[in-house]
C-alpha cells in the first residue's frame, strides 16, 4: 500500500481516502512544472487556511467525505 505523509505536521495520512487531501503546485511560467504534496484535511483547516487573507474564500470542510 502507498504511503502518504502530511506536509504539515509529517505523519502519516492513514487513509488517505478519508483523511487527505492533495496540494498540486505548479508554476505559472510558459514550461510549468509542478509537484504534488499530501496533507490532512484538519492540517489543511489548521494550518493552511489561517494564513490565507479574510477576502479568500476557502473551506477546507469540502474535502471531508460525506
Amino acid at each position: 500500500m502507498l504511503k502518504y505523509q502530511c506536509c504539515f505536521c509529517a505523519s502519516q495520512i492513514d487513509r488517505p481516502d478519508e483523511q487527505g487531501v492533495r496540494l498540486t503546485l505548479a508554476g505559472m511560467g510558459r514550461d510549468p512544472t509542478a509537484q504534488d504534496l499530501f496533507a490532512h484535511i484538519t492540517c489543511l483547516d489548521t494550518c493552511f487556511a489561517p494564513t490565507l487573507a479574510v477576502e479568500t474564500v476557502f473551506d477546507a470542510g469540502a474535502f471531508e467525505p460525506e
